[in-house]
């Protein structure tokens, strides 16, 4: 009889081991992604803002800092309206960002300024994250198409004074 017990207390005992190296191994490669992610964020050759559903900046990678002439520092924290809003446009960026923030946004083009004042175009793709927690997030992931537009802006000139 205590022969049985020690057999089935010897079999709970290597169950339970099993469970929490599996446990240890599921922390291990939830901390391994979560770490992967923040990588890939801050590697990402596109600026990328991450901010709480109060607006309040969270992350900003460094192309995000590149294109704007603002520093993580400067951002972390503020609210919108952001500082790379144009004053001229405020209400029309605030809509976009709200719709942004409850329903999401493909592809859309936004006017914005830097620090110094020069001014870029940007294609922006937007939405919301979960974390598990239940309090969302807002990721925006954007591409400068300055130059783009600059383009297309003088072949249309170009071909008004053509047509003239």
């Amino acid at each position: 009889m205590k022969a049985g017990r020690r057999k089935r207390k010897k079999k709970r005992k290597k169950r339970k081991r099993r469970k929490n190296q599996h446990k240890q191994g599921d922390m291990t490669t939830k901390t391994e992604n979560a770490e992967f992610g923040i990588f890939l964020m801050a590697h990402s050759p596109n600026p990328i803002l991450v901010c709480k559903a109060d607006s309040a900046i969270t992350y900003v990678n460094p192309a995000f800092e590149r294109l704007t002439g603002f520093r993580a520092a400067e951002l972390i924290g503020a609210n919108a309206p952001y500082p790379w809003w144009l004053p001229e446009r405020i209400d029309k960026t605030q809509k976009a960002f709200h719709t942004a923030m409850t329903a999401g946004v493909t592809r859309i083009e936004e006017h914005f300024q830097k620090k110094n004042g020069d001014r870029f175009w940007v294609e922006l793709t937007a939405g919301l994250v979960e974390n598990g927690s239940g309090a969302p997030y807002y990721l925006a992931n954007w591409v400068d198409i300055t130059d783009r537009k600059k383009a297309a802006d003088e072949l249309r000139e170009s071909e008004e004074r053509y047509r003239s």
